[in-house]
């Protein structure tokens, strides 16, 4: 996943000739707010509303509605169910509700079709089209949901106004970086901008979580740490996560919390993670 920069601005790549064409095929798709937690942290889910509006120019009996998502590709977003949506317009002409949810695009999805962009995956289509800010910091990844069941039908003159919420599960890691959000309608018509929208929202860190410190007595000795590590803790823990200092969930255990093995782990620094049913408190610890 080599990091690229594009120009941030949304941009007509198709010459005047071709824009004309594609003129008697077209919806018209603006994002219109974004609306994300003020404060988000590491190893939580949040809920992101994309407030969206399609626009319909001819008449159209379905087209599969496609969400990107840009977000630290530690996030691992593409497995475990860690990034799921769903969709709901309703259409000024009918009052007509169409609602759904996204996931992965399924095997037979047949991807972006028309240049530039044809043949490719969404996440080198997503780099080419969307790009990502100049300033993104870190390691980062587009991944597209797609809209499940029936397509979204949309006629002539027709808006559908609604919202797209996506709930994420935040990698455990505390980072800076940026995400960014694209809305596309149609999976070929990267060439017709006015099929999709972009929007980036700007540089954050994800910090560690200290409001959920008081909610679990949990006390990790020693601090560096050799081959055992143990975890004192007067709340019942239900397990434990080992995560890279970039995210990657490296061990994971659920028994035997006051003496766990880490004979299997690099010196090197780790967050860690323990659960309850009470919450979670993500510590940073080094191992030497």
């Amino acid at each position: 996943m080599k990091k690229i920069t594009f120009k941030l601005t949304k941009q007509r790549i198709a010459k005047v000739f071709l824009l004309f064409s594609f003129l008697l095929l077209t919806m018209c798709v603006t994002i219109n707010s974004i609306n994300e937690p003020p404060n988000i942290t590491a190893g939580s889910t949040i809920d992101v509303t994309i407030n969206t509006t399609i626009l319909g120019e001819v008449d159209d009996a379905g087209q599969w509605l496609y969400v990107a998502f840009l977000a630290p590709a530690a996030w691992d977003l593409e497995n475990n169910g860690n990034l799921t949506g769903t969709y709901e317009f309703t259409s000024d002409v009918t009052m007509v509700q169409s609602m759904g949810t996204l996931a992965l695009p399924p095997m037979d999805d047949p991807g972006p079709q028309n240049p530039p962009t044809a043949g490719q995956t969404w996440e080198e289509s997503c780099n080419a089209a969307f790009g990502f800010a100049s300033n993104t910091p870190g390691d980062v990844k587009w991944v597209v949901l797609r809209s499940e069941g029936a397509k979204i039908p949309v006629a002539n003159t027709e808006e559908l106004a609604g919202s797209i919420t996506l709930t994420i599960n935040v990698g455990a890691a505390a980072v800076t970086t940026e995400l960014g959000y694209g809305v596309l309608i149609g999976n070929y018509d990267f060439e017709n901008s006015d099929r999709w929208d972009l929007e980036f929202t700007g540089v954050k860190g994800i910090t560690l979580s200290t409001e959920e410190v008081a909610s679990i007595d949990a006390h990790f000795h020693p601090n560096p740490f050799n081959n055992t590590l143990s975890i004192d803790s007067q709340t019942a823990l239900k397990k434990v996560e080992f995560y890279s200092i970039t995210g990657q969930k490296i061990k994971e255990i659920s028994s035997n919390f006051k003496t766990i093995s880490t004979d299997d782990l690099s010196n090197g620094f780790y967050i860690v993670k323990v659960l309850s049913d009470k919450g979670s408190i993500t510590k940073k610890l080094i191992k030497k």
